[in-house]
């Protein structure tokens, strides 16, 4: 743990995951100063993995340290993350980093959530099989994204008008395992900006009014120099906008977004740890986001810890007058 001081900031959390005003039965949030002062409540433990326990790089400071404590402690830890990637490949990248994985009960990702939904609609022929994906250029995106093809018949298509479906996991290429793959002219990451050849194909879809399937619904996260960078999620937004400037109503059901702060991820977990004998109750998320790990702790019925020293919002939540309050029992923590 790392024990700091830190005065109260704000907020309400609504039952979409927005700060609301206080007009309600909301709880007021404790401000801890690290896990110890809670860890006797809890016998679960759900940990969010980019800018909770890692930067993307390198463990956070004490992290290792705390997760061990835990362990100790006879504690169960699973980790629950907005990664695109697949459960294997995330515990496999964790490992890589010094995580005491073996000891974990596993993991529970938004890319495992997708492949898990679209494996099941493409076996009840409810989603073709022609699909557009938005990937990744890096050298790891081929070895940490090829199983998403375990078990599920997919033609990968260069263009929007040869698509049934868009699969978005990433910024950098169009057409991902396609014969024309084609990378963006500037990097959407640093500007979210939707201009260019992501325009047209945004423009494109809507009009052949394409489903989308997004693998990371996090709007922003933090690289390791700690700036922020935009996700695959604020790409979705997007084209919503597209899409109801297209279609109206008749878009609002058009994408689907995996993960948190859905009921299903949650639903998941809590299983798993039925499965050890921890009830809902004794099972706390840990995370650094109000919109995807405290609303989405809320919609599971658990309690929550906000990490607000690091992460999204360690910038706007250092340098505001709010308090934080709680949806259900959410707990403030500076871990």
């Amino acid at each position: 743990e790392r024990r700091g001081g830190m005065g109260m900031w704000v907020g309400r959390i609504g039952s979409h995951g927005r700060l609301r005003p206080e007009n309600d039965t909301a709880r007021r949030a404790d401000l801890i100063e690290g896990l110890s002062d809670i860890v006797d409540k809890y016998d679960g433990f759900l940990l969010d993995q980019f800018g909770v326990i890692h930067d993307g790089v390198a463990p956070m400071q004490h992290a290792l340290s705390t997760l061990h404590e835990l362990l100790a402690r006879g504690k169960k830890i699973m980790i629950l993350s907005n990664s695109s990637r697949r459960a294997n490949p995330t515990l496999h990248r964790l490992r890589q980093l010094g995580f005491p994985v073996e000891d974990f009960m596993g993991a529970m990702t938004a890319g495992e959530h997708a492949y898990r939904s679209i494996h099941t609609q493409r076996l009840k022929m409810k989603l073709g099989s022609n699909c557009l994906w938005l990937g990744r250029q890096n050298a790891n995106a081929e070895a940490a994204y090829s199983s998403y093809l375990d078990g599920v018949s997919l033609n990968f298509v260069a263009s929007a008008d040869e698509a049934e479906f868009i699969l978005l996991q990433g910024t950098d290429n169009i057409g991902n395992g396609s014969e024309r793959v084609q990378t963006l002219s500037y990097d959407y990451e640093a500007s979210g900006e939707v201009k260019n050849e992501l325009h047209d194909l945004l423009t494109l879809a809507a009009r052949c009014r394409l489903p989308m399937h997004c693998l990371n619904p996090d709007r922003v996260a933090v690289k390791p120099n700690g700036m922020l960078h935009f996700m695959q999620g604020s790409l979705a937004a997007h084209y919503q906008r597209y899409l109801d400037a297209e279609l109206g109503n008749d878009g609002k059901d058009l994408i689907s977004l995996y993960g948190k702060p859905t009921k299903e991820a949650f639903a998941h977990c809590l299983a798993e740890f039925k499965k050890s004998g921890i009830p809902s109750e004794r099972v706390v998320m840990i995370g650094d986001s109000l919109e995807h790990d405290i609303m989405g702790a809320a919609n599971g019925g658990i309690d929550s810890v906000l990490v607000a020293a690091t992460g999204i919002h360690k910038f706007s939540v250092m340098t505001t007058s709010y308090t934080v309050y709680a949806w259900s029992a959410a707990i403030v923590s500076v871990l």
